[in-house]
């Protein structure tokens, strides 16, 4: 399993007598500026659902969302522990999400196989899981990046 991650920053921990320097992963996203009390709830439940679980199964300890204007402006930045997101969420529970997680991980272990590609859907309450075949034609990497990467790599391993 692979998460795609969009920066990282240094904290800078106090200790006893020294200051310990850690990086740490930070997960980056946009949302509308909340207007009301609707915008508020729609937020706390399907935009905090969403990256609470895309950071919790990396291990992204923070989230920074920036609120964006009708222009596409951001205008506020939030900062959003990860672990504590559940704590002031609209409508779901953690433990709830996390079983739901574990069931679609279970379907993905136990009906892949290394090396294929495959869809995942939810229709209500189903999981289907759909191997891709692949051809060349699906292919999106040009052909003459394929071979300077290949010449590359011979170059590298004669040297």
């Amino acid at each position: 399993m692979a998460a795609e991650i969009d920066c990282y920053e240094v904290v800078y921990e106090k200790r006893k007598k020294t200051r310990a320097k850690k990086e740490q992963y930070v997960e980056l996203k946009t949302h509308k500026i909340i207007r009301n009390d609707r915008d508020d709830f729609s937020f706390k439940k399907y935009k905090l659902l969403t990256c609470w679980v895309q950071s919790y199964l990396a291990g992204v300890p923070k989230i920074i969302i920036g609120h964006r204007n009708n222009d596409g402006l951001v205008k506020i930045l939030e900062n959003h522990y990860t672990l504590n997101i559940p704590k002031y969420a609209n409508g779901w529970d953690y433990r709830v999400c996390l079983q739901f997680c574990k069931k679609i991980l279970d379907i993905i272990k136990e009906n892949t196989t290394n090396g294929n590609r495959y869809t995942l859907q939810r229709a209500h309450d189903t999981i289907i899981l759909t191997e891709v075949t692949y051809t060349e034609s699906d292919d999106y990497i040009p052909q003459f990046y394929k071979d300077y990467l290949n010449d590359d790599n011979d170059a590298n391993e004669t040297t």
